[in-house]
């Protein structure tokens, strides 16, 4: 749900991170670390 909702805000800011974090008010060093969570998620679940 989360992973969604961080796709949804970078959608609509056309992907600027630091727009994206203003919008969801966290730091752009946690929505960095929250995207490469998501990646690495989606990579894993690639390999299974």
């Amino acid at each position: 749900v989360e992973a969604e909702y961080i796709r949804n805000v970078l959608s609509s800011v056309d992907g600027n991170r630091t727009r994206a974090a203003e919008v969801l008010g966290i730091d752009r060093k946690t929505l960095r670390e929250k995207i490469r969570k998501i990646e690495n998620r989606n990579v894993s679940s690639l390999e299974h």
